[in-house]
């Protein structure tokens, strides 16, 4: 009779479902903020490895030849790779943030479905609770009824 009122009970509850989805989750900006980041600190680095490079001809008769060589500027070069993986490192960083909030919204969301659905409430009268509890007074009241014969 329980298993039968748990059952009714979760099929009622399943139909009224009013629980979010994942594109529900408001953390728009933090998507924009973060995969912008990444792509702008992987594009930066081809960018800057041909900024802070040179091909000059060594000249003179070498340069008739074709001989040439290439010139690193290291200071462009390393303060483009601290800024291309600083945008990096935030980018996944802020990624890894937006993972570990979605993961905490839905398990507090998963709580609250859970405890509503099991444990009584005011507002809730289908609770699996409530249910089990008007099944124990019926039954008590019939075995009570029956000894009263």
């Amino acid at each position: 009779e329980l298993t039968k009122s748990i059952k009714y009970i979760i099929s009622l509850q399943s139909n009224n479902r009013t629980t979010r989805f994942q594109t529900d989750y408001d953390g728009s900006n933090e998507k924009i903020i973060s995969f912008a980041s990444l792509i702008t600190g992987s594009v930066a680095i081809p960018a800057i490895a041909s900024l802070s490079t040179t091909t000059v001809s060594v000249g003179g008769l070498w340069g008739l030849l074709g001989v040439t060589t290439t010139i690193i500027s290291w200071p462009i070069a390393v303060a483009g790779g601290v800024v291309a993986l600083g945008l990096l490192g935030f980018g996944s960083r802020k990624m890894m943030k937006q993972k570990v909030s979605i993961s905490e919204y839905y398990k507090t969301t998963i709580k609250v479905k859970i405890r509503k659905q099991v444990l009584c409430s005011k507002n809730n009268q289908y609770s699996i609770c409530q249910k089990m509890q008007d099944k124990i007074k019926d039954s008590a009241s019939a075995i009570l009824r029956e000894l009263e014969v």
